[in-house]
């Protein structure tokens, strides 16, 4: 954005030099314009600066508990692995609906990463649920189960 904006301003001066008497309500509307980005970004970073929900602290325990700083998380909220300073099998570092809906995201995928030997922990919240039989082959391979609020941990116990 900061590029950008040095580039837009560097534009618009000379542009605005050149408007004669309709400089000065071009200034306002680039002023006003400005103005509210600068708010627009100010509520957006005022959003960020909330605690994360407790539930993502107790998942946060629990995957740290159950692995080791070299081990793999497979999760579909990826956030808790990088929170729990833990890494994520690149081919599921993106887990999303979308992937899942068209298909570049399948059971067979999410099962051959959890084959992985270092692959220690299971976290479950919104997306591993649709997959067909992907349940089954989780509890298979990660018989511990804790859950709370939602957000299920699967360890091999």
């Amino acid at each position: 954005a900061a590029s950008l904006g040095l580039a837009a301003g560097a534009s618009l001066v000379p542009a605005v030099g050149r408007l004669g008497r309709a400089r000065i309500p071009a200034l306002a509307v680039v002023a006003a314009s400005l103005a509210a980005g600068f708010v627009q970004e100010h509520r957006r970073l005022a959003d960020n600066d909330r605690p994360h929900p407790p539930e993502w602290a107790w998942a946060v325990e629990q995957i740290r508990a159950g692995s080791g700083p070299g081990d793999y998380v497979v999760s579909d909220l990826p956030i808790l692995p990088y929170l729990s300073d833990r890494r994520i099998p690149g081919p599921l570092v993106e887990t999303s609906v979308t992937r899942v809906q068209t298909g570049t995201l399948t059971t067979a995928d999410v099962v051959r990463e959890l084959e992985r030997p270092r692959v220690k922990v299971v976290v479950v919240n919104r997306v591993f649920v649709s997959l067909p039989g992907l349940m089954d082959e989780i509890e298979a391979r990660f018989p511990h189960r804790q859950e709370y609020r939602g957000i299920l941990i699967y360890s091999r116990g």
